[in-house]
């Protein structure tokens, strides 16, 4: 989480545009996966049958690798591969 803030407040507007739009797909999916498998793993959360933590997470974790293509993924290597 501080990574991710720490890339918010440094990047441009147009990359935290992407950042949000990102977060909010993968908190969204990561919230349907879970009633996919609801067999399969339930966990006990802080209010029953609402999925705070799945989407924070998702919402974290798109925004982290987002930024971290923003920022490692514009790099060119020179010379052979």
């Amino acid at each position: 989480m501080p990574f991710t803030i720490f890339a918010y407040i440094k990047c441009s507007k147009e990359e935290r545009i992407k950042m949000i739009i990102s977060g909010i797909g993968f908190g969204i999916m990561s919230v349907v996966f879970d009633y996919i498998f609801l067999n399969y793993w339930t966990p006990k959360y802080l209010i029953d049958n609402i999925h705070v933590e799945d989407f924070l997470y998702g919402f974290l974790f798109a925004g982290t690798l987002t930024s971290m293509h923003n920022i490692f993924g514009n790099k060119r290597m020179n010379g052979k591969y």
